[in-house]
């Protein structure tokens, strides 16, 4: 459906629209090979929001993409969901996400998002009770609206709106 979307230009800012329920599964998933990916470069939801879920496969193989920001209704990521999304280094996670995958190591929902951060809207004991396959996270940061003592393992949203390690 989304085959080579954005792909004359600099790429898509996606903004999901607040009513979506779901992204389905397979949705924006090349079918003919990561050639025809659309070249969706972030990932944003409406405020109010009322997602739910992130289908198996929905953006797998979108190897443009590079910052997903969910919004705090989702509670579950189908396998696969990020797998080969190769450019992907900011993902925002809700504290309402409490599973990712069915939790076998085939099913990997980030399976090649080698430089991957996941910024947490929670606490480091919330992230350890988030069942499912963390294999591929190369780092995890937890959400403090002041400035912590320590620096480098929590994050905040700048005067932008934009994601910043305190």
């Amino acid at each position: 459906m989304f085959s080579n979307a954005g792909i004359n230009g600099n790429g898509i800012a996606l903004t999901v629209g607040k009513d979506v329920t779901a992204i389905p599964t397979s949705m924006f998933c090349p079918y003919l090979g990561s050639a025809y990916a659309a070249k969706i470069v972030t990932v944003v939801f409406e405020e109010g929001s009322v997602c739910e879920s992130i289908g198996v496969s929905a953006f797998k193989g979108t190897t443009s993409l590079t910052t997903v920001i969910l919004p705090d209704s989702v509670t579950f990521i189908g396998n696969y969901a990020f797998e080969g999304c190769t450019a992907l280094t900011t993902f925002v996670f809700p504290t309402g996400v409490k599973q990712i995958g069915t939790n076998i190591s085939d099913h990997n929902v980030f399976k090649g998002c080698a430089n991957l951060t996941v910024y947490y809207r929670g606490t480091s004991s919330e992230w350890a009770e988030v069942v499912g396959f963390k294999t591929y996270i190369k780092a995890v940061k937890y959400y403090s609206a002041e400035a912590p003592s320590e620096s480098g393992k929590y994050w905040h949203y700048d005067e932008n709106g934009n994601v910043a390690v305190w």
